[in-house]
């Protein structure tokens, strides 16, 4: 018998795959690794917020390549881009998500993806 998909999970190209969440912890310019390389493997981001300490502009990049628009934020503000079950973004196969900084200010937050 089969209720439907799953809760915590998603169907990508026919494959059901496990929703994972974790962190975001920036406070450098430049690159800062969200989520580690999977060799072979891309990874999706279906949820994400962010909150600033200071002024600065974010990006998510797939390791170097930009992937995402450039998100203005002033400080002791967010943004909150909830549940897109086909994605906001993904990386490109074996490839790192990061988060780009335009200054060293800190932020942080929670982020839901898939590996596939």
């Amino acid at each position: 018998m089969s209720f439907g998909p799953r809760a915590d999970a998603v169907m990508i190209g026919g494959q059901l795959l496990n929703v994972q969440r974790g962190l975001i912890e920036a406070s450098s310019s430049g690159n800062t690794q969200v989520i580690a390389a999977q060799s072979g493997k891309r990874i999706r981001v279906i949820a994400y917020n962010l909150m600033a300490a200071g002024s600065v502009n974010v990006k998510f990049n797939s390791a170097s390549t930009k992937i995402s628009g450039l998100k203005y934020l002033i400080a002791n503000t967010g943004m909150v881009c909830g549940d897109l079950e086909k994605g906001w973004f993904e990386t490109a196969s074996g490839e790192a998500l990061n988060i780009n900084l335009s200054a060293s200010v800190a932020v942080e937050g929670e982020i839901v993806y898939v590996v596939y």
